[in-house]
This record gives structure tokens, C-alpha cells and sequence, in this order.
């Protein structure tokens, strides 16, 4: 029941259809009694400042910010997390006393998901497919709260690669290396394990992967970030070729409920999350 009393939570990024978010927090809010609904919001980029602004206006709690947002908005925030000044970049956005402020909840959701899947980074040698948002982020909470053997970034834009091992080396002394993501399949045998940190292969485009097939290896670990599809094709090739698989999911789940948590602060049962993206699947 939505009422003159309640608050608004929602997402916004570029596009949104695929997202599991909305039915997700809301399953959580209701259960718990909360009076808050959380929607989508398409948004275009140049109507990015108008609709941040917004935040300040309406009666929101806060918003989530997906791709390809999670470092564009930066600007137009109040304050920032420890984490989200060494990342550049947000997920998460909460309303306090009219003044918006930024935090990632990204680094937590992944970093439970592996150690749930009994995955420990720590001196192993990890691949990172991107160099966008999401692998910043991923990459520095690996640096920071792990000791990675090594760490690669796989992309194609060299210009953001080489930026974002600057940055990892002056904020976290970790020296990483960059390659052209062509160039996977020569060095891909080294590594134990793979993340896949862009949007290829989400849906509606299932028919995509980032990495041949014949470049994973039985031994090594494949994460991929995405969660719609639960698996996706990459994914299924890894588990052809005898690899681990862990999909985007138990992610989402934890860095939903996080989220929550810096809107309200307060704490929300975690089983409920993933109550509410079974019910989805």
C-alpha cells in the first residue's frame, strides 16, 4: 500500500529492464514493514544533474546507481565514502538532512560472494575483464582487503587501463598490468582467477560473451558480475570447459541489503534478499 506517508527508494541508470532491484528491496521493505517503495528510473545522461537533483526535492531515502552512471554522478554528491573517494565511483546514494551522500556497496556484495563460494583471492593471480566502474571497484576492494599474487585488467580502452593502475598504485601500492582484451587468450592460462566486470552478455544480448571459450582452463575460477541472466553465456562456457562458475547473484544480494542499510541505518535480515530473487527466478 503506498500512502501520503511513503518514502521513495529506487535505481537509476541506462537501461534498467533487466534489473532485479525493484522487485528485490521492495519484497525486503514490505516483509519488514517498511513504508518505502523502490522503483526504476530510466535516465539519459544529459538529464543525469536534474534528476540527482531531485533526490533533494521529493521524499526519497536514497537510490542505487547502475551502469553507465556509478562515476558520472560523483559531481553532483555532497559527501563520499572512504572507499568511493579511493574507487571514483558510487552505487549507492542516501538522502540525509538534504544532502546527498555517496558510498559503494559493490565491494561488499562481491567480496561475500566469493568467500560464500569458498573462493579466497588472497595470492592468487586474478584477471579483470573491464576498466569501467564496476571493475575499479572490484579491483580496488581486492587490493585493499586481499593480497592478489597479481592483478590484469583485460579491456579495450588503453587509456583508462593505464589511468586505473595509476591509481591503484599511488591509493593502495598494488602494481598492476593492463592488456588489450585481444590479447586474453595469450596469457589466460596463468590465471586462477577470471572476473568478468562489463555489461556484455546481460540481458536482452544473452547471445554475447567477452572471452572465447577456448582461452578458460579447468582450474581456474570464473566470476561474472552479471545476474540477468543467473548464467550467462560465458558462464556456461566456463562450465563446459570444468571451470567454477559463480554468477552475479549473491553480489546483488548483498550489496542490496548494504545498500539499505546506509539509506535507513539500520540492519535488515539477509535471508530476505535472497527470499526475493528466488521468487524472481
Amino acid at each position: 500500500m503506498i500512502s501520503g506517508k511513503t518514502r521513495l527508494a529506487g535505481i537509476f541508470g541506462q537501461p534498467l529492464g533487466h534489473s532485479f532491484s525493484p522487485r528485490m528491496h521492495n519484497y525486503v521493505f514490505e516483509k519488514s514493514g517498511l513504508d518505502i517503495t523502490y522503483a526504476a528510473y530510466p535516465c539519459k545522461e544529459e538529464h543525469l544533474p536534474q534528476a540527482i537533483s531531485a533526490l533533494r526535492i521529493f521524499p526519497f531515502v536514497g537510490v542505487n546507481v547502475t551502469l553507465p552512471y556509478k562515476e558520472k554522478v560523483l559531481p553532483f554528491l555532497d559527501e563520499l565514502s572512504p572507499l568511493s573517494q579511493a574507487i571514483g565511483a558510487v552505487n549507492t546514494i542516501a538522502v540525509r538532512e538534504g544532502k546527498l551522500l555517496g558510498t559503494t556497496t559493490d565491494a561488499t556484495g562481491f567480496l561475500k560472494g566469493l568467500l560464500n563460494a569458498q573462493v579466497h583471492p588472497n595470492q592468487m593471480n586474478i584477471a579483470v575483464i573491464g576498466s569501467g566502474g564496476t571493475a575499479r571497484t572490484l579491483a580496488f576492494a581486492l587490493c585493499i582487503e586481499h593480497q592478489p599474487a597479481s592483478l590484469t585488467f583485460f579491456a579495450r580502452n588503453e587509456t583508462r587501463m593505464a589511468e586505473l593502475t595509476e591509481e591503484l598504485a599511488l591509493k593502495t601500492g598494488f602494481t598492476a598490468t593492463s592488456h588489450q582484451l585481444s590479447n586474453f587468450p595469450a596469457h589466460s592460462s596463468s590465471f586462477q582467477l577470471i572476473i568478468q566486470a562489463t555489461s556484455v552478455g546481460m540481458s536482452p544480448h544473452t547471445e554475447e560473451s567477452p572471452l572465447p571459450a577456448s582461452a578458460l582452463y579447468p582450474h581456474q575460477i570464473l566470476c561474472d558480475v552479471i545476474y540477468n541472466p543467473q548464467e550467462t553465456l560465458l558462464l556456461q562456457q566456463a562450465r563446459a570447459k570444468g571451470c567454477q562458475v559463480i554468477g552475479g547473484l549473491p553480489m546483488l544480494a548483498y550489496q542490496g541489503m548494504a545498500s539499505a542499510e546506509f539509506w535507513l541505518q539500520t540492519s535488515l535480515p539477509e535471508n530476505l534478499y535472497f527470499e526475493a530473487l528466488q521468487q524472481q527466478l
